[in-house]
């Protein structure tokens, strides 16, 4: 099971390593990662191996998320990775232990001089890969702040069409299916080098 601070560790008695007990007895994690339930014991030990070597999404960022619900405000993503500079203008991947909560607002999804931006559900779709910036921390309902209308390059990297096929971009704002010719609305990324 994947923990961060403060996550109560269900079935735990004994709090180990990356653990601590409150009085009542309860477990909770004290560091993001896995805790694993040792049964060698007498009593139920947790141990939470320590991620804390992972990347941790931060403001400025450039990450990689998945759409997980589309509302006419705001899309509700989780961050997955993180971009670093691979240098010559390419960009690795690092695939984060845990996704991180993000919200991508109306007003951060295109850029500032659009007139007339489209409905956020013409942008994304629940499952699409999106790739944007960290722009700051919102409250505990929205997590952290990601904008797509930084930059050309910001916006879906991958969608499926409701055929279960992958959605080809053709246009800024418009992806084709390649089995039924089908367009769909997305606020589409333009294509960079990613390793």
């Amino acid at each position: 099971m994947n923990v961060i601070p403060g996550d109560l560790v269900p079935g735990a008695t004994k709090a180990g390593k990356g653990c601590y007990a409150d009085s009542n007895g309860h477990v909770y994690a004290s560091i993001i990662g896995k805790a694993v339930v040792d049964s060698e014991n007498e009593a139920t030990v947790v141990y939470t191996h320590d991620c804390s070597r992972s990347r941790i999404p931060r403001v400025n960022d450039l990450v990689l998320c998945r759409v997980t619900k589309v509302t006419p405000r705001f899309a509700g993503v989780d961050v997955v990775g993180v971009f670093e500079d691979a240098g010559t203008m390419t960009l690795k991947l690092t695939k984060l232990a845990l996704p991180w909560k993000a919200t991508i607002r109306h007003q951060d999804a295109y850029a500032l001089e659009e007139r007339d931006p489209p409905a956020i559900y013409d942008s994304f779709m629940p499952t699409d890969l999106v790739k944007g910036q960290v722009i700051g921390f919102g409250d505990h309902s929205t997590g952290l702040l990601v904008s797509t209308g930084l930059r050309d390059d910001f916006g879906v990297v991958q969608a499926m069409s409701v055929n279960d096929f992958l959605l080809k971009p053709v246009a800024w704002n418009e992806m084709v299916c390649p089995l039924t010719g089908a367009i769909e609305r997305r606020k589409v990324a333009k294509p960079a080098i990613i390793e």
